[in-house]
């Protein structure tokens, strides 16, 4: 599990938006997860835990979660930044997981990230249907950022890609892939297009296009997160050649399998 752990490169990208510049008041948590297929196979989970709370979301290592939604309206997504891992120190996997698992709000989920340690390089996204919304970058040795808004806020949404942007962690590692960079400016000038009144067609439009239009690149899944319905929207494998499925918590119990294409 700790070999799995260590960050690989990807071209993920990750949008959070606040109820106020949303067509249905709604909150959205939208994300593309770009890897390559052979080393992540897409497991999409329910997972239901007797004395935890219910959540649904992508699994890594089948028992982390890359991204999810819980029964509380409590949505976490990631993307790998930075410089990889410390040699000998906890990295982060069931640290997502737990965070699904035990948390009903950003703040239970902030208190969870101060008190437990991390050494792996990445951005978090964490939001609630209360419209909090917290990005939290993480590096080597523990080090961490946190920038959080909430409904009134002045900044109406959050998004992160591959490097890091908050200013302390700039300055810890000022490196940045421009394909991140691009992608990153993509999304910006994108939801100014769309607010004040972003659908969750607008987000997953934006996960579906090619650059310079959108930020799909090698992407294994496309999710948008509505975190007042508990549901989410997911186009598996290329996001410009398969389907928007549906689903939520309420989903009846199975296993289901099915082909998609991952490429044109």
């Amino acid at each position: 599990l700790y070999t799995l752990s260590y960050p690989r490169a990807g071209q993920c990208s990750q949008i959070a938006v606040n109820s106020d510049v949303t067509e249905n008041g709604h909150i959205f948590v939208a994300r593309n997860y770009d890897m390559f297929p052979q080393d992540n196979p897409t497991l999409l989970c329910t997972t239901k835990v007797r004395g935890k709370y219910s959540h649904i979301g992508f699994s890594y290592m089948l028992f982390d979660r890359v991204d999810g939604l819980n029964e509380h309206g409590l949505c976490l997504t990631m993307t790998q930044a930075g410089p990889g891992i410390l040699d000998d120190h906890y990295v982060d996997v069931f640290y997502r997981r737990t965070i699904l698992d035990s948390c009903r709000n950003v703040n239970e989920a902030l208190d969870f990230i101060r008190e437990t340690p991390n050494f792996c390089s990445s951005n978090m996204i964490i939001a609630d249907k209360t419209g909090n919304i917290a990005l939290i970058e993480m590096g080597l040795n523990g080090k961490r950022a946190v920038k959080a808004i909430s409904q009134g806020s002045f900044e109406k949404y959050i998004f992160t890609t591959n490097h890091y942007t908050l200013p302390s962690m700039v300055e810890y590692y000022p490196k940045s892939d421009p394909n991140s960079i691009a992608r990153y400016n993509i999304i910006k000038e994108r939801l100014k297009e769309f607010a004040p009144e972003i659908a969750k067609g607008d987000l997953m439009l934006l996960l579906s296009s090619r650059m310079p239009f959108g930020v799909f690149n090698a992407t294994l899944w496309s999710i948008v997160f509505d975190l007042n319905e508990l549901k989410a929207f997911i186009r598996f494998g290329a996001p410009v050649l398969n389907q928007v499925k549906k689903y939520s918590l309420n989903d009846p119990a199975g296993v289901r399998e099915f082909q998609v294409k991952y490429s044109e």
